[in-house]
């Protein structure tokens, strides 16, 4: 697999809305813009996982909302391309910043069910640790069981 064009809307979990809100701090502590993300992805079971990265995603108003709710409407995680590899782990993959300070990494099994381990380092700095056990889907039309990572720097500004 490579190449994936576009995706299909993303509603941001807690946790990734935790990775924007470090990420936003960023700078306070790691002292500039980031060089480097390493990705480790391992698995309880020898499977393939699939692996998709990308830095060309941005972040838009749920359109589903309902604008006379009072309750803060969630955004969407729009990728625009991405590119995906299908892995066998352990593997370490070091993915460098290059142009726009932003990654999504995703990883899901490719043909079992399997728990999935991704650890996510910003400048060798842990951001994110988290297994699961993820399940196939049991329609092709259902959602998929993913992990995903979302990491943007920005610069710390007085407003």
């Amino acid at each position: 697999m490579s190449g994936i064009s576009t995706r299909a809307p993303i509603t941001l979990g807690a946790a990734a809305l935790l990775a924007l809100t470090l990420a936003a701090c960023d700078g306070l502590g790691l002292g500039g813009e980031p060089e480097n993300l390493r990705v480790e992805i391992d698995a309880a079971t020898n499977t393939e996982i699939v692996l998709v990265t990308s830095t060309q995603f941005r972040f838009e108003e749920d359109p589903g909302c309902d604008p006379e709710d009072p309750s803060p409407c969630p955004e969407i995680l729009r990728v625009l391309s991405a590119d995906s590899t299908t892995i066998t782990p352990p593997v370490t993959r070091n993915l460098p910043f290059t142009g726009t300070l932003q990654y999504f990494v995703e990883v899901f099994p490719a043909n079992t069910a399997t728990a999935v381990t991704l650890r996510a380092f910003v400048d060798g700095e842990p951001w994110s640790n988290e297994t699961r056990e993820l399940a196939l889907p049991v329609n092709p039309e259902d959602d998929r069981e993913t992990i995903q990572f979302v990491y943007r720097y920005s610069e710390p500004r007085l407003q």
